[in-house]
């Protein structure tokens, strides 16, 4: 009988579930970055990660996310990953280190939510899929729009001021040519030094694969891209440009492709007019 009370008790309790295509990138992209990499944040979408009404985000220890949090783990092809933030529906994550095998080409691993860890009794969920490549690049971005035309989180590099359309509020303001400007991002890819998963950057890590950046419908020389890796003090990427001269005005598309990989259309920067 107290057998049989556990089995019925433990089936009772509901079990955590990752929608169908529910992981992928952080920022919000339209559409929807589907790949993660190895050191980049990403989401986790679904239900009974925990109870409604209960919601945690870690704190670093040891300058280290936990791979525990609210008794909620996430797994990535069998390897633990560190763990940001834990809602009833969703979870933000980093990627660990998994294998990307043939010459870091991008393969399929499964992801598994497990709730009660650390108990007699851990649920885990249905593994879900996802593709995991070297590099999965992705803008962070200061609004959302309907039709996916958002504006990147960016600040000048020398003043901290932000930098994005007036629309935005007064405190916002287009880029001019010749600007230092410093763009945030996630999923940059592997870096020197290399920086584990889960864990601040110290300083600056440039980013081991070419970046190419494109503005508008100019590709950047490699002298006006003057970084790209990760953020010091940070979980995330960024990176650093200048804008070049004879940049047209107005919201220009922004685009970077590290190794191959380019990130999601849609994203913008805003260009002062001449004058203004």
């Amino acid at each position: 009988t107290h057998a049989r009370f556990l089995l019925r008790s433990s089936r009772s309790r509901p079990g955590p579930a990752i929608s169908a295509g529910g992981i992928g990138g952080i920022a919000g992209s339209v559409p929807a970055v589907t790949t993660i990499s190895p050191g980049a944040l990403f989401s986790i979408y679904g239900q009974n990660f925990v109870p409604a009404g209960t919601s945690g985000s870690a704190e670093f220890v040891n300058g280290m996310l936990p791979t525990t949090l609210l008794g909620v783990c996430v797994s990535v092809e069998g390897v633990s990953a560190p763990l940001l933030d834990v809602f009833p529906g969703q979870i933000n994550a980093v990627t660990p280190n998994v294998t990307l095998p043939q010459g870091e080409q991008p393969s399929t691993v499964e992801v598994i939510v497990t709730t009660g860890c650390g108990t007699p009794h851990p649920i885990q969920s249905m593994p879900q899929s996802v593709i995991v490549a070297a590099a999965a690049p992705e803008f962070f971005y200061f609004a959302h729009n309907a039709n996916g035309q958002n504006p990147v989180a960016a600040v000048n590099s020398l003043s901290g001021a932000h930098v994005g359309p007036a629309a935005l509020g007064p405190s916002f303001t287009p880029a001019h040519p010749g600007d230092l400007v410093t763009i945030y991002a996630s999923g940059f890819g592997a870096t020197n030094p290399g920086i584990a998963p889960g864990a601040i950057a110290s300083g600056a890590a440039q980013v081991t694969s070419t970046a190419t950046v494109t503005l508008g419908s100019m590709t950047l020389a490699p002298s006006d891209v003057l970084y790209a890796g990760a953020a010091p003090g940070e979980l995330i990427s960024q990176l650093n440009i200048r804008i070049p001269s004879g940049t047209p005005a107005g919201n220009q598309p922004l685009q970077i492709v590290i190794g191959g990989i380019a990130s999601p259309p849609g994203a913008f920067l805003a260009i002062a007019e001449p004058g203004s």
